[in-house]
C-alpha cells in the first residue's frame, strides 16, 4: 500500500554545516540547531508535541469506549447494532516511523518504499446498518424514531460529547493540528532544509537517480505495485543512503523538534490545559470500557 500524504509527510532536511541564522517567510530568525546532530531511531522517535496527544492505545481506548456509548444510544431505539471488531495487535509502526519517509536501509531492501504491515492490518469490521439505523447514527433524518428523539448529530454526536471529542475549529485537536502544521512549514521553508535537499539530489544524481526531493521517489508512479519491483529496491536503498550520507534524517528530527519546542512555548497555557483535558478523556474511557467488561 502506498502512503498517504498523511501518513507519510515529505520532509526536507538541515545542513550539518549551516547553523541558525537566516530568517523564516515568518520573520523570526531560523532555530539554532546542534552542530552535531543526535542519532534518531525513527522506530521510536518522539517529537515535542506528541505528548499532548494520545498514543495507539490511548487513542484505540477512546474510540472503542465511544462506539460502546454510541450503540448503547442506538439500542435506546430498538435497534441491535454489534461493537466493531477491532485488531488484536498494534499496526507495527512507530509514532513518527515514517515522518520522514524511508529512513531504513534493510527496510529498503526488503520492501522499496512500501509498508505491507499497514496493507494487512484492517480497520475494525463496520456492520452494514440499515437506512434507519444510519439516521439514528447520524442524525440525518427524522428527529424522532420509535418515539424517542434523535440527539443532536445522531448517537454518534452524542458519543463524542460524552467523550469531549471535538475536532470543529477552535477545538484541542485543531489547535494542534495547527501547530503541527506551522512547526511543519517553517522546517520545510528553512534554508538549511533547501541546502540539504540539493544536496541529497546530488547525490541520487550521482547514482543514477534524477529527483528534486525525496517525496518525489517515495511517490514516484513507477512504484505503485502490490510488490516492490528491483528498480523501485534499488532506488529506495539509494534513497536511504544519500539521506545517510548528507545527515537527513537526523538533523530533520532537530530542526522539526526546534520549530515544535517554539511553538510550544508560544502556547504553553492552552497547552497545558489541552493535556489536562487528554489526560480525563483517557481515564474516562478507561472508566466506560471497565464498566462494560
Amino acid at each position: 500500500m502506498r502512503k498517504t500524504a498523511a501518513l507519510a509527510i515529505v520532509m526536507l532536511f538541515a545542513s550539518l554545516s549551516v547553523l541558525g541564522c537566516s530568517s523564516t517567510e515568518s520573520g523570526k530568525a531560523e532555530p539554532s540547531l546542534p552542530e552535531s546532530a543526535e542519532k534518531v531511531d525513527m522506530s521510536t522517535f518522539r517529537l515535542p508535541l506528541d505528548q499532548y496527544l494520545p498514543d495507539e492505545a490511548e487513542a484505540l481506548q477512546v474510540r472503542m469506549a465511544r462506539d460502546a456509548v454510541m450503540v448503547n444510544c442506538v439500542r435506546e431505539f430498538g435497534f441491535t447494532v454489534p461493537l466493531p471488531v477491532y485488531p488484536r495487535q498494534s499496526v507495527g509502526r512507530g509514532r513518527n516511523e515514517s515522518r520522514y519517509l524511508l529512513a531504513s536501509a534493510s527496510r529498503a531492501r526488503k520492501y522499496g518504499y512500501k509498508w505491507p504491515e499497514l496493507t494487512k492490518q484492517s480497520d475494525p469490521n463496520a456492520p452494514a446498518l440499515s437506512a434507519e439505523v444510519q439516521a439514528v447514527v447520524s442524525g440525518e433524518g427524522p428527529s424522532v424514531i420509535s418515539g424517542n428523539k434523535v440527539p443532536d448529530g445522531g448517537c454518534l454526536g452524542a458519543a463524542n460529547r460524552h467523550l469531549k471529542i471535538d475536532e470543529a475549529p477552535g477545538s484541542d485537536i485543531d489547535f494542534m493540528r495547527r501547530m503541527d502544521v506551522r512547526a511543519y512549514a517553517a522546517t520545510k521553508a528553512d534554508s538549511r532544509v533547501l541546502a540539504a535537499t540539493a544536496r541529497w539530489s546530488g547525490c541520487m544524481e550521482r547514482a543514477g537517480y534524477h529527483y528534486p526531493n525525496p517525496g518525489r521517489a517515495n511517490d514516484d508512479p513507477a512504484f505503485n505495485t502490490t510488490v516492490a519491483s528491483s528498480g523501485e529496491i534499488a532506488t529506495a536503498v539509494a534513497d536511504v543512503l544519500c539521506k545517510e550520507e548528507v545527515g537527513l534524517i537526523n538533523l530533520m528530527a532537530a530542526a522539526e523538534t526546534a520549530y515544535q519546542n517554539r511553538e510550544i512555548e508560544s502556547a504553553k497555557d492552552r497547552l497545558r490545559e489541552i493535556l489536562g483535558r487528554k489526560n480525563a478523556q483517557i481515564e474516562l474511557a478507561r472508566g466506560l470500557l471497565s464498566e462494560l467488561r
